[in-house]
């Protein structure tokens, strides 16, 4: 920990606080001692073991050293913070509390998913912003663990993005996730030092950003290969990949041959897998049915259809984002193509069974596929 109390009843911090002199938790109140070594930033820890509700007596000298970068930040930049914030109402403690409502929470090592919630949403019952910085071994890993995935934030200048603190460089960083290229992740890292941006500036995405664009090839070579590799995951019994042929057979459907305009755009989400062809056939056969559909209508329509699997519920995101994401960017892609049409607030289905079929080959006449930040989606005929 890195407060503590003095005999008087107040706060000081451990790089103030004197050896020899006597000072207790603030949460438990027992007796801390004050530790200066070669290894850690300067901290106290229970002079005893104990049962402490709030502090734990693990920390590493990287989470000590990221909540001292950042309260020095705050006190840079004039912001009011407070180091180690207790929280009495839900018995939790922010590593930083800024401008009384923002809470900041350094994660260097892995923690349980129903751990996150709790702690997430305890915040956010009680009137406070939460984001969670990533270091450690979760900053340093790429792998999208299913942890890492409940620590995406979205924005639609972002796309989805983690944030990242690199104490050594004294860098607080986002690493953007824009879509997924033929089972390849697109991502882009942005660094921000801490001598030049305030933390709340970073998080609040109060800056001046970087735009980016990526595109892909429309390839029908590629599809394939993804279709045999669907079937040699069916014929092993894959789980996932089951659950979601499961759906298609109950639709009178097939995830190896659905009908292309489904398959494409190539451009996918970053993190749902096969999902996303979930959704983008309950949203064309939806159209197709009913003739005319809004938004709203549309979006309802995705949630009754998926109520009992809905795979892709992150705890840091709100609820839906990731259908709502979906949705738009493929109603923007079948308008492209010539599906569908827009009036007003009303999408109108516009293919006739006779021309079903140029309409998929005008489709696919489309080479390129380019998505950018901020979000605007567009199909380019070269």
């Amino acid at each position: 920990m890195l407060i503590a109390l003095e005999k008087n009843g107040k706060k000081i911090s451990s790089d103030q606080a004197m050896k020899g002199k006597s000072y207790t938790c603030p949460t438990c109140h027992q007796e801390v001692i004050l530790k200066k070594g070669k290894i850690k930033i300067p901290h106290f820890a229970h002079k005893t073991i104990t049962t402490c509700d709030s502090y734990s007596e693990s920390e590493s000298a990287e989470h000590l050293s990221g909540k001292y970068l950042l309260a020095k930040n705050c006190e840079r930049f004039g912001l009011h913070y407070e180091l180690e914030a207790y929280i009495p109402k839900i018995n939790q403690r922010a590593d930083i509390l800024v401008e009384n409502y923002l809470v900041i929470e350094f994660q260097c090592s892995p923690l349980s998913i129903e751990r996150l919630r709790e702690r997430t949403r305890a915040y956010q019952l009680s009137g406070y912003e939460v984001f969670w910085v990533l270091g450690g071994t979760l900053r340093c890993t790429r792998t999208m663990t299913e942890l890492k995935k409940h620590l995406l934030y979205f924005n639609d200048v972002d796309s989805y993005y983690h944030m990242e603190l690199d104490v050594k460089q004294n860098q607080l960083g986002i690493r953007r996730y824009m879509t997924k290229v033929n089972n390849k992740v697109k991502q882009q890292f942005i660094s921000y030092s801490l001598n030049e941006h305030s933390c709340f500036c970073i998080l609040k995405r109060e800056i001046p950003l970087i735009s980016y664009q990526i595109s892909c090839e429309v390839s029908i070579s590629e599809l394939v290969k993804q279709q045999l590799k669907w079937q040699k995951q069916l014929y092993l019994r894959q789980a996932r990949v089951l659950k979601i042929q499961e759906f298609f057979y109950h639709h009178q459907a097939n995830l190896l041959s659905l009908p292309v305009h489904i398959y494409f755009p190539r451009l996918t989400h970053p993190f749902i897998e096969e999902w996303e062809y979930v959704l983008r056939f309950v949203i064309s056969q939806s159209l197709k049915k009913a003739g005319a559909l809004s938004y709203k209508e549309l979006f309802n329509l995705c949630l009754e259809t998926l109520v009992d699997d809905y795979p892709f519920s992150f705890i840091c995101l709100p609820d839906f984002q990731v259908i709502d994401y979906c949705l738009s960017l493929y109603l923007v892609y079948l308008q492209h193509i010539g599906f569908i049409r827009k009036e007003s607030s009303t999408y109108i289905w516009q293919v006739k069974k006779s021309s079903d079929q140029k309409m998929i080959e005008k489709s696919l006449k489309m080479k390129v596929e380019s998505l950018s930040l901020p979000l605007k989606y567009d199909m380019i005929d070269k």
